[in-house]
């Protein structure tokens, strides 16, 4: 679930539009785009020159007929996404939401320069999309309630994704600065210290959560006991806290702050997981149940998962998704972990779909499909070259390169595992082949055929694919999408020492 429904439509193809040239592999056509876009050729162009002339850091350009997209160097598609949060009127009516800056609609309207009915229409589209996370918007002044996990989760994703700083909360960069002393401190102190964004999380909840405080708002969920030190500059805070925002900040306002540790929403290391898992039934059944998951996934691998690295993993799953728990929906902004996926996907398709029928095996079982991309994104990234260590070399796909002549099937041997991804054996064989008989025995043997040869008659048990004899882009593309949708036939005889043969395997 995102909040990609509250995009005009206007701005919803110009998202799009970026996003297809963004994540193709190569130049697209007007023909490509229109289709992708629904949209005709003068709206292309319109487009186009739009999103040229924005201040953001790419440009669109075409060339023969063909578009593509470059970004400054120091940038990405990011940029985008933030623009739209920050300018457009949906979501600068969500950031006012948060902060609760208006009394009513008309004082919403006049602060964000639009019409009484355009924010009644806004703040009513806003409403049906939240609904689905137990968020709801009250009145007087426009604020949100509910779930307040979630709500802080929420704007925690909005925020980071709109590129927000911390001085972005509007607090005094006096108290900024010692929240962000504190935070250090009592990472450091608590050993918590940790490779990742461990402590911006922590900084932009904290911020999050003294402002949900301010504006009388709580966590009323479960907030488990910690030993944690509280390093010396906590006093030095809390003064400062109440200066600011007339709050007595208490012990249990510190662990509101803190509450993704204090829910065991976020464990920093092994130690901090032991205990939880003690602590907490919840978590330890959360854990018992993706020990099952990572163990399917170990039996896939050809270096199987260490014991350290499944207690790594069970942890890191558990701070993105034990949140979640037991009934909620994973939450997005704009940036849609799926077509990351795709990209992450291109150089190793087959086994991505290995690991994707994994996982979504074991979501079926829960009736929770919908967490599919995010499991596979936090698999994937957390767990050391997961897809490589997926490739099966013993198991390759096995494809004979059929040419009039030798020296033609030695290049194509030699061409082929460049322009091809995956794990594919090419062979070839040095002396002629009767069609009628020595095809009929080989098709036996193997998964696909590659030839330029007319084979007017062909008893054969596998594919074959022709191609130029200087195969073009369209030939590696079909035999690609070939290898990307291979799925090894039982029938197939594992014979490949029957004849002598030339064989190359990438």
């Amino acid at each position: 679930m995102n909040l990609r429904a509250l995009l005009k439509k206007e701005t919803a193809r110009y998202l799009q539009l970026v996003e297809e040239l963004y994540y193709a592999k190569d130049s697209l056509s007007s023909e490509q785009l229109m289709t992708a876009l629904a949209c005709s050729r003068p709206t292309l162009i319109s487009d186009t020159h739009f999103l040229n002339m924005t201040d953001l850091s790419f440009r669109i350009t075409k060339t023969k007929g063909l578009y593509s997209l470059d970004f400054d160097l120091d940038t990405t598609i990011d940029v985008v996404y933030a623009d739209i949060l920050r300018n457009c009127l949906e979501f600068q009516t969500i950031s006012s939401l948060f902060f609760e800056e208006n009394d009513s609609i008309q004082t919403a309207a006049i602060n964000l320069n639009c019409s009484f009915s355009n924010m009644q229409r806004c703040l009513q589209s806003v409403k049906q999309v939240i609904s689905v996370w137990d968020i709801s918007i009250c009145h007087r002044p426009l604020h949100v309630i509910g779930d307040e996990v979630m709500i802080r989760r929420f704007f925690y994703l909005f925020f980071k994704e709109s590129r927000s700083t911390f001085d972005d909360y509007g607090f005094s960069q006096t108290l900024t600065a010692a929240i962000d002393s504190f935070l250090r401190q009592l990472l450091a102190e608590n050993n918590l210290t940790h490779p990742g964004n461990s402590y911006d999380y922590l900084m932009h909840h904290f911020l999050i959560s003294l402002h949900r405080q301010k504006h009388g708002h709580f966590m009323k969920n479960r907030l488990f006991k910690s030993d944690l030190i509280i390093p010396a500059e906590y006093n030095r805070m809390v003064q400062l806290i109440k200066r600011e925002t007339t709050l007595t900040f208490s012990e249990s306002r510190l662990s509101d702050c803190l509450w993704p540790l204090f829910t065991h929403q976020l464990i920093l290391n092994e130690q901090q997981q032991l205990l939880a898992q003690q602590e907490n039934k919840s978590l330890a059944a959360f854990y018992a149940e993706h020990r099952l998951l990572l163990a399917s996934i170990s039996t896939l691998l050809t270096a199987p998962l260490s014991q350290t690295e499944t207690v790594e993993t069970l942890r890191l799953l558990g701070n993105e998704l034990f949140g979640y728990l037991p009934n909620k929906y994973p939450f997005e902004i704009l940036q849609e972990t799926d077509k990351l996926l795709s990209l992450i996907a291109e150089s190793y398709r087959r086994e991505f779909k290995r690991l994707e029928k994994v996982v979504n095996d074991f979501l079926d079982l829960k009736d929770r499909r919908a967490f599919s991309s995010i499991y596979l994104s936090c698999l994937i990234t957390n767990i050391d070259h997961l897809l490589p260590r997926l490739v099966d070399p013993a198991n390759p796909i096995k494809v004979l390169l059929l040419s009039d002549t030798v020296n033609q099937q030695r290049f194509w041997c030699s061409t082929f595992p460049t322009a091809i991804k995956g794990t594919v054996q090419y062979d070839y064989f040095d002396h002629s082949l009767s069609l009628s008989a020595d095809l009929e025995t080989l098709t036996s043997q193997y998964d696909l055929i590659v030839t330029n040869k007319t084979m007017i008659e062909r008893i054969a048990t596998c594919s074959l694919i022709a191609v130029n004899a200087y195969p073009t882009a369209k030939d590696f593309e079909q035999i690609q999408q070939f290898i990307d949708q291979f799925r090894s036939s039982p029938s197939r005889k594992e014979r490949y020492h029957e004849l002598t043969s030339s064989a190359q395997t990438r």
